[in-house]
């Protein structure tokens, strides 16, 4: 008898069969007797905690879901109402009145079968349904922690509406009772945020859980990027289960300047996976490089001065540059190449020393070319060739008594017949002097170029 009522109040209540440890409790209490208000009480509040009620229903709502649990259909207006009222002026309470309504349709002997025949319809396949469920430990235990497998058990009785559904529900009553198991398991899913996210942004990632404890913890993996991509450097870490049945796991990106293309961040957890787009929204600054000689000219013996300009290089990058338009003697070292290093001010300096070789050989283009980029500067052909002049006297033409005095200038201020730069003979004097037809005469050899040089006057 206890059992039978034991039943009927799970019925009532919970619109499902309850575990086998449940309806055993609830018949020990019962003890053949009618169920107490604080045992009525109890059901009442397990069935909110599953949902079936709320506290907040109002009396005719109440009245509608017990309706359903009961005989698969809801109450009519007039039902809602009178029963409504009752539980409106205190007549029962929302804990009361399931089994109250109950006891009246079930126990009066003139309710007609449409009402009856349900009810004991689903009655006769939850006997066959805690039968099977007795025998299987592992769904009892489901169950037991109610979640999905109490919604199983529910859908197993709210599928009976009268004896030819019921004897479908009992041939199929083993399948039924071993979907708790099923419907128990721990299941999870992975969701991310958004679809993309920018370099330097952060994306979320969420674990949502059932049949799962509070605290659990799920270790995950993060792929698709490298440690360098993520703030902290972590590609793996551990979510843990909250009250609400879910963790979120952030990720946030590094914006690293470095031109990469788009990259797809996965996460793996708990056997589910999801994914975003991590956009290469930091891209590496685009090197720019320009070169100028700090002369327009330069004079040979001095020194050229070249100044590469760089943006976004790095101090210490070093560049190959070349010289061309001199020869390797014009160049003190000799050597037409080189490296370029920058400096912290982005800037490289690169001087060349030019020879003063006393070579003319006219003006040159000095350029320069490094990174792509040349410059040029003019050197000045200021170390001419040299010229020299040399005076000889041929001694073998003087007479033994002759003395004569040369004297050779290179300047405008004397003359010879009208040209700059003769030489003056000094003929002798005095008593020794020889006669004209007899004097020796001087032969001077002058180097050109002085024309004037050729042009002087024989002794006389």
């Amino acid at each position: 008898m206890s059992t039978a009522i034991a039943q009927q109040l799970a019925l009532v209540f919970m619109g499902r069969s309850l575990d086998t440890q449940w309806a055993s409790s609830t018949a020990n209490l019962l003890n053949g007797s009618q169920p107490s208000v604080a045992l009525q009480t109890a059901f009442y509040n397990s069935a909110v905690a599953e949902g079936v009620f709320s506290t907040s229903d109002s009396p005719s709502q109440l009245v509608n879901d017990i309706f359903q649990n009961i005989f698969g259909f809801g109450a009519s207006s007039f039902e809602q109402t009178a029963w409504g009222n009752l539980i409106t002026n205190g007549t029962l309470t929302k804990e009361t009145a399931a089994w109250t309504i109950f006891k009246s349709y079930l126990g009066a002997t003139n309710v007609p079968d449409a009402y009856k025949l349900p009810a004991q319809s689903k009655l006769v396949a939850m006997n066959a349904y805690s039968t099977e469920l007795a025998a299987d430990a592992e769904a009892n235990l489901a169950l037991a922690g109610g979640g999905k497998a109490a919604a199983a058990a529910r859908a197993y009785v709210s599928g009976v509406t009268s004896q030819a559904t019921a004897a479908t529900a009992i041939s199929g009553v083993a399948a039924s009772v071993d979907a708790l198991t099923t419907a128990s398991a721990p299941t999870y899913t992975l969701t991310s945020s958004a679809a993309s996210v920018n370099e330097g942004g952060a994306i979320n990632f969420a674990l949502a859980a059932t049949n799962v404890a509070a605290g659990t913890q799920q270790a995950y993996t993060i792929t698709g990027v490298n440690s360098a991509d993520v703030v902290g450097g972590s590609l793996s870490g551990v979510a843990t289960i909250g009250a609400d049945g879910k963790a979120t796991i952030s990720v946030t990106l590094v914006a690293d300047a470095v031109t990469e293309g788009a990259e797809t961040l996965t996460i793996s957890v708990a056997g589910k996976t999801a994914s975003a787009t991590v956009n290469d929204t930091s891209i590496a600054p685009v090197p720019t490089y320009a070169l100028a000689a700090d002369a327009a000219s330069v004079n040979e013996g001095g020194a050229a001065m070249f100044t590469l300009t760089t943006t976004n290089v790095a101090a210490g990058s070093t560049f190959d540059y070349t010289l061309s338009g001199v020869s390797a003697a014009d160049v003190v070292g000799g050597a037409l190449t080189g490296t370029a290093t920058v400096g912290t001010d982005g800037k490289a300096m690169v001087q060349v020393t030019l020879a003063a070789d006393a070579t003319t050989e006219g003006a040159e283009t000095l350029t320069m070319a490094v990174a792509g980029k040349s410059a040029s500067t003019t050197v000045n052909d200021t170390s001419l060739t040299s010229t020299s002049f040399s005076l000889t006297t041929d001694t073998d033409t003087l007479g033994p008594l002759s003395m004569i005095a040369i004297s050779a200038w290179r300047c405008s201020a004397v003359s010879n017949r009208g040209c700059p730069g003769g030489f003056r003979s000094i003929r002798p004097r005095g008593p020794s002097a020889l006669k004209r037809s007899t004097q020796s005469r001087t032969i001077c050899k002058v180097t050109s170029p002085s024309f004037a040089a050729s042009l002087r006057a024989p002794p006389s």
